[in-house]
This record gives C-alpha cells, sequence and structure tokens, in this order.
C-alpha cells in the first residue's frame, strides 16, 4: 500500500491558528475592559461635565477596537480552489479566478508570513497585496505554479 495520499486535494484552506485566535478573544477582553475602565474613571473622576463627557466619548475607542476590528481579524483567511481563490481580507473580499491573473509575484517570506502580489484583468485596484500569517506550502507553490510572473 501506498504511503503517498492525494497531493491535490481542494479547498485549501489558510487561515490565523488557533493560538492566534485565542490572542485575539484575550485581547477583545482586554479591550472591553479598558473601555469600561476607562468610562468608569472619567464619570466618576472629571471635574467637569465636558471633561466626563470627553473621558466616556474616548473611552469608546477600545470597544470599537474590540467589537469591529477583531471579528474582522478573526474572518481573515485564503481559501484555494482548482481554478479560483477565494480572499477575505480586513477590507475586501474577492473571488479571483486563475485566468483572470494578469501576473503574480511572490515575495520572499518574513516574520512568519508569506504573501502573493495579484495583478488581475479589469478589476479597479492595481494590485491585490494577499498577506497570510503562517506558512506557504506545496499546495500554494503548485497553484501558482503555472501563473504569469513579473518579470
Amino acid at each position: 500500500m501506498s504511503k503517498r495520499t492525494a497531493v491535490r486535494t481542494y479547498p485549501h484552506t489558510y487561515e490565523f491558528s488557533a493560538g492566534f485566535k485565542a490572542l485575539l478573544i484575550v485581547g477583545a477582553v482586554a479591550l472591553i475592559a479598558l473601555g469600561v475602565w476607562g468610562t468608569a474613571e472619567s464619570y466618576l473622576n472629571g471635574r467637569t461635565v465636558m471633561a466626563q463627557f470627553a473621558g466616556c466619548a474616548l473611552s469608546i475607542v477600545p470597544f470599537i477596537g474590540a467589537l469591529v476590528i477583531v471579528p474582522a481579524l478573526w474572518r481573515c483567511k485564503l481559501v484555494l480552489y482548482k481554478q479560483h481563490l477565494e480572499y477575505h481580507g480586513l477590507l475586501i473580499d474577492r473571488t479571483i479566478r486563475r485566468q483572470e491573473i494578469q501576473n503574480a509575484l511572490r515575495p520572499e517570506p518574513r516574520f512568519g508570513m508569506f504573501s502573493v502580489i495579484l495583478r488581475v484583468y479589469g478589476q479597479p485596484f492595481k494590485q491585490l497585496h494577499i498577506a497570510v500569517l503562517g506558512r506557504a506550502d506545496d499546495a500554494l507553490n503548485r497553484w501558482m505554479k503555472n501563473l504569469p510572473t513579473q518579470g
């Protein structure tokens, strides 16, 4: 019996690890605690009504981080299919077919992450920079194998 497994399994998903997601949860809880502490401190120790209001208004910033930015980071992922990829980023969601890619560039991986820069026919953005926290593997290398590259 052969020890080789199916190497062309799609879809192949790249997303944050469970450890990073746990840090996101801890960070969200810390931001909420900071917002509550800042609101209470401003309300109880503000010398004027305007100082209380300003302190409470500034204490909203950690809440925004916990309730908007953390869930946005949680959903970030790259999914490779045989003929297209789906990218769910902080600000954009895109589905890009292989034949739409004009050229691709893979800079050297740094700091435990890899990135792919794509130029796509007929898209409003000049380049799509996909950065993924983690290591590139054979699935990504196979998917990008026959893409035109920048010269």
